[in-house]
């Protein structure tokens, strides 16, 4: 009986070992939630045919590239930002695909000046978020790119959905 027991624990430890060993996975979004005021929401069109003709390239953002669309009506956010987040993926580490923002987007401002933004843009073939959070100085604090898979239409849904500028 003690050497079931022995056994059944040894059988227990290898398997939660490798599961814990295997499980690498992240979640991975469009938007990545903040605990901060959301001061405003815009779409945007970042002009870097740099990062189109070298997407694994790192250019530094430029805000001179980036073009207002369309401003989302305060009444609006909450709901864009619940409906943004609720785009993407758990997967194990991207493959870099895009290092530089380019195309339409988002740019999510806060109360403190820092934003991020998340655009979409089509790199041999095949459609990329780049998602880009930066201090108030535009400073990079963080950055992701992810393959947009099936999640690109959505992005476009979501967009189509509050802003009146169609993408």
């Amino acid at each position: 009986m003690k050497k079931q027991v022995k056994k059944m624990l040894i059988v227990f430890t290898v398997v939660s070992l490798l599961a814990a060993l295997t499980a690498c996975d992240w979640f991975y979004r469009v938007y990545i939630p903040v605990d901060k005021e959301v001061a405003c929401i815009e779409l945007i069109y970042y002009n870097n045919p740099d990062a189109r003709n070298n997407p694994l390239v790192e250019y530094p953002l430029d805000l001179d590239r980036l073009e207002v669309l369309e401003d989302l009506i305060s009444e609006k956010m909450e709901n864009f930002l619940q409906e943004l987040s609720k785009i993407g993926y758990v997967g194990g580490k991207p493959e870099l695909l895009l290092a530089s923002h380019d195309g339409i987007g988002v740019r999510i401002t806060y109360e403190d000046g820092s934003f991020q933004i998340t655009t979409l843009t089509e790199v041999n073939g095949e459609y990329c978020f780049f998602v880009g959070v930066y201090n108030d100085n535009g400073n990079v604090v963080r950055t992701t790119n992810l393959l947009a898979f099936e999640f690109e239409q959505k992005f476009r849904d979501v967009v189509n959905e509050y802003f009146t500028t169609q993408i």
